[in-house]
């Protein structure tokens, strides 16, 4: 078993998305939820147990435009144990959106290392989510 403070090659981001109503104090509103998955990148222990003792902080960051209206925006979201949620205000009408995402150590990233060649992972993808007529019950 390697170093497993060392991430292993490429992470096998999953990606999904799906409008959903989002219920806040003072208002529902219809979103873009972006879901993203990043399975373990670490030497494996032989009971999983990896996640607990090296855990993962993850960064998601949304450049989104709504091809409807031409509006557009980017919504950052923060997660650990390899998932995110975030949220796109988009409006009403087809949302694309390009993600990237990124991988760290919560001690590297709580010190600012995040210059240094080892101990992240990157990722990109694009999603699409229709909004066009949806609204909250």
């Amino acid at each position: 078993m390697g170093d497993p403070w060392v991430f292993r090659g490429q992470t096998p981001y999953e990606v999904t998305t799906q409008p959903t109503c989002w219920i806040y104090s003072d208002r529902r509103d219809v979103v873009a939820e972006l879901y993203t998955t990043a399975h373990d990148r670490y030497p494996p222990f032989p009971t999983g147990l990896d996640r607990l003792f090296f855990p993962v902080y993850e960064t998601v960051t949304v450049d989104w435009h709504n091809t409807t209206t031409g509006r557009r925006g980017q919504a950052v979201g923060h997660g650990d144990r390899c998932q995110t949620v975030v949220g796109v205000h988009g409006g009403d009408g087809i949302i694309e959106m390009d993600i990237r995402l990124r991988s760290n150590h919560p001690w590297m990233h709580a010190v600012g290392s995040t210059h240094l060649p080892f101990g992240y992972v990157e990722g990109t993808a694009h999603a699409v989510t229709d909004l066009r007529g949806k609204s909250c019950p």
